[in-house]
């Protein structure tokens, strides 16, 4: 009984757990994200649809947040469900003013919040987890030209190329004619050992190109880079590190497990030593930018020791508190002792999980971020595995106490039949007895009149 009652116990928190993630995904919205490039005055009617995931009555309330919230007018500010409707849309207008003074992006959230009425009719809000935001940001070009840049640096062993990769982004008001690079390598003595210049390239307003450029290593050791680039006589400096030669730590996968955004994301980095001796202060950095290359992420494990030929994971943490989802790039620098290593990263981020690629070695199939509208089958087959186990669960209780009942039944049959045969026994035993004592009654009785007849016999 006690074993039964743990597992009812069990069961009853598996069934509650199920029952807040289908509240947290109640509501779903779309798009999760607008962007759109500031205009003076501009005017604009977005359309989002709100998602009725669980398919049940309730009320929701619709306002926004942000610092530019005040130029946000909402069609309405309250959605009714019932739970024949799974989907409603409604629509907003942003009003941009003639000017916003700090270039860069700016952020309103519509935010959609389930509530409750009470009987007086004043709401209330069901849980601080039942609400979904789409997010609106308004890019503001910086008055001009103005660009920024980041450098990527794939080394090479000795006498192969060394390969450089400048992305430059266009965050001004104006196209950019011409961009160029120059790249100034020094050694680790701090010595300028070459100046070598990448293609050019002309940058519309708000978009991106890459400049690549490449260097022949002809001596082994580790080396800084310095890119210079020229953008219509304008400059913006970048600079990276890299070494030639055989690097003896190899990155060959990160992982994230169990993630939800929002949380911290614990980055499982698996390196390999490929050297015949321990390796020593090995350390993993990860890295993200955005498309304004704004840092958003930058991580790095502890240091550790790593035992000859062998393979470890490096450890480090994120909080994606405030993270968006989407697609990033950055990069993975690994280092132990005087030496670093530096690889390109892709990262897809989602709801429910954290994709790396590491550009050359791994790979992965970025799909695009899962709508509101796919999960109900998902919660659908939660709710039938739910409801699965819960039959199952009963047919076994119900089989234990027929099994149970039947056993105890046998019991007391076995026993009434063992008591039956017993008197059958005792029965027939005295029955035995008096055969016999008849028996011997009768050879007395023979016995006496053989006797008598003797006597009789003699005395003649």
């Amino acid at each position: 009984m006690k074993k039964i009652n743990k597992f009812g116990a069990v069961l009853f928190l598996i069934i509650l757990g199920i029952l807040i993630i289908k509240d947290v995904n109640a509501l779903g919205i779309s798009p999760g994200r607008t962007t759109i490039n500031f205009e003076p005055n501009l005017e604009k009617d977005i359309t989002l649809t709100v998602f009725n995931s669980e398919n049940k009555d309730f009320t929701a309330t619709i306002f926004t947040r942000g610092e530019l919230r005040n130029y946000v007018e909402l069609e309405q500010t309250e959605l009714k469900f019932s739970s024949e409707e799974s989907q409603k849309s409604f629509n907003y207008k942003i009003k941009l003013p003639e000017k916003i003074e700090k270039p860069g992006s700016h952020r309103v959230e519509i935010v959609v919040r389930q509530i409750s009425k009470t009987k007086e009719g004043e709401d209330i809000v069901i849980g601080a987890l039942v609400a979904v935001v789409s997010q609106l940001d308004v890019k503001v070009p910086f008055p001009g030209k103005y660009a920024v840049a980041h450098l990527d640096i794939l080394g090479a062993k000795e006498n192969e190329e060394v390969k450089f990769f400048i992305r430059v982004t266009n965050l001004g008001e104006e196209d950019i004619e011409k961009a160029k690079a120059t790249i100034l390598i020094y050694d680790s003595s701090n010595k300028e050992v070459a100046k070598i210049e990448s293609d050019e390239k002309a940058i519309k307003t708000k978009n991106r190109k890459e400049l690549k450029a490449t260097w022949k290593a002809n001596v082994l050791g580790s080396y800084r880079a310095v890119a210079l680039v020229n953008y219509d006589g304008l400059l913006t400096k970048v600079e990276g590190s890299f070494r030639v030669g055989d690097f003896l730590l190899k990155p060959l996968d990160i992982s994230v497990k169990n993630f939800r955004l929002g949380q911290i994301a614990k980055f499982n980095i698996l390196v390999e030593n490929s050297a015949n001796r321990e390796i020593k202060d090995a350390v993993a950095q990860l890295l993200l930018f955005d498309e304004n290359e704004n840092k958003i992420m930058d991580i790095k494990s502890g240091p550790t020791e790593i035992e000859a030929l062998s393979k470890k994971e490096l450890l480090a943490y994120w909080d994606t508190e405030g993270v968006k989802e989407g697609t990033y790039i950055g990069k993975l620098i690994l280092t132990y002792e005087d030496n670093s290593y530096e690889r390109q990263i892709r990262t897809a981020v989602t709801e429910n999980s954290i994709k790396t690629e590491i550009i050359g070695i791994t790979a992965f199939a970025i799909a695009a971020p899962e709508t509101e509208s796919k999960k109900v089958p998902v919660l659908m087959l939660i709710m039938i595995i739910l409801i699965l186990s819960n039959i199952a669960w009963f047919i076994y209780l119900k089989n234990f106490k027929k099994s149970k009942g039947e056993t105890k039944y046998t019991k007391i049959k076995k026993l009434e039949g063992k008591k039956e045969v017993e008197k059958a026994e005792v029965k027939l035993e005295g029955k035995k007895l008096a055969e016999e004592a008849k028996e011997k009654l009768d050879g007395e009785i023979v016995k006496k009149e053989l006797e008598d007849l003797d006597k009789e016999k003699r005395l003649r």
